[in-house]
């Protein structure tokens, strides 16, 4: 079964090399930050998301949601939520996103 993946992350440099990076593991959805909020093609469910912008557009389901810093407090650090509730993590390169993205999370900030 193929895993969902959107990707709605600014600057749209970064968003286009995450959907390349991580194209080979998901269906990878990159929607417009300017737009996204009422562009119906996201109005579904992913396995997985990494944004810069909140709220999720109304309608669209997640399990994982990577909220990346944009830009502070800082690159590296970012935020998971799931069902289980929020945690601070370090995304501090490819890895470290793809471990969060698939349920091996990267350690909490601090640990």
């Amino acid at each position: 079964m193929v895993r969902r993946l959107l990707i709605a992350v600014e600057p749209r440099l970064l968003a286009d090399t995450l959907a390349r990076a991580l194209g080979g593991d998901y269906d990878v959805l990159v929607a417009d930050t300017a737009t996204w909020h009422t562009d119906p093609a996201t109005a579904q469910h992913f396995d997985a998301a990494i944004v810069t912008d909140e709220p999720l557009p109304e309608a669209t389901s997640v399990d994982r949601v990577l909220v990346l810093a944009a830009p502070s407090p800082s690159p590296e650090v970012g935020v998971l939520r799931t069902v289980g509730g929020d945690r601070t993590v370090a995304v501090g390169g490819l890895s470290a996103l793809v471990a969060a993205l698939d349920g091996g999370e990267p350690p909490a900030v601090g640990e």
